[in-house]
């Protein structure tokens, strides 16, 4: 693991992000495999760029092959209003650059920087879509109902995804990612740690 100091926060970069890089080739293509590492890091780095803009500096970036895992200073809190920006700045970014790619004919590097943010606005946790959706209702009835809510919505976008992607992987004999997803989320939902920045 890599350690750098960028003023006074802390950026770990794990080897998993190159192992990550080197499946995302082996499977996907070397072009392809780039192209999504390249769509994941603008991701992370909107949600980097909108907490730097709401005066949320982190002090710990963990840079790693799950993603970006952001720490702020012991004491520092989000704000609910905050949280739902931060959350939706990555697939936002995503659907801006997919939209960008259009502009410039680049098809193979729309259609990933589109399925990322629309995978990532889904109102499942943990994905952005979700914080989000559970960022808004505790504004609006309080962070403990807000998270049963949050859950039972998860939930039902959940269970049909599962079986579209065993009908996908019947029907394709070798295409899991869409079931892999699914049960990575319902995992999360089952044995979760609270990601929930608040």
């Amino acid at each position: 693991m890599f350690e750098l100091h960028i003023r006074h926060c802390r950026v770990k970069i794990h080897f998993s992000i190159f192992v990550l890089l080197a499946f995302l080739s082996l499977f996907a293509g070397i072009k392809h495999g780039v192209f999504l590492m390249i769509s994941v890091l603008l991701h992370e780095f909107a949600h980097l760029g909108m907490m730097f803009h709401l005066k949320k500096a982190p002090s710990l970036i963990v840079v790693s092959g799950l993603g970006l895992r952001i720490q702020l200073p012991f004491g520092s809190n989000l704000a609910y209003k905050d949280n739902i920006k931060i959350s939706l700045a990555g697939p936002l970014m995503n659907l801006l650059i997919g939209g960008i790619s259009l502009l410039f004919q680049q098809q193979e590097w729309a259609f990933i920087s589109f399925a990322l943010g629309i995978v990532h606005l889904l109102p499942i946790e943990p994905l952005d879509g979700g914080l989000a959706l559970r960022a808004f209702f505790s504004l609006q009835c309080g962070a403990e109902k807000a998270r049963k809510i949050t859950f039972v919505i998860s939930l039902l976008f959940l269970f049909p995804m599962l079986v579209f992607g065993f009908i996908m992987l019947l029907q394709s004999r070798n295409n899991f990612s869409l079931l892999a997803l699914s049960v990575y989320l319902m995992i999360y939902l089952v044995v979760k740690k609270d990601l929930f920045m608040a």
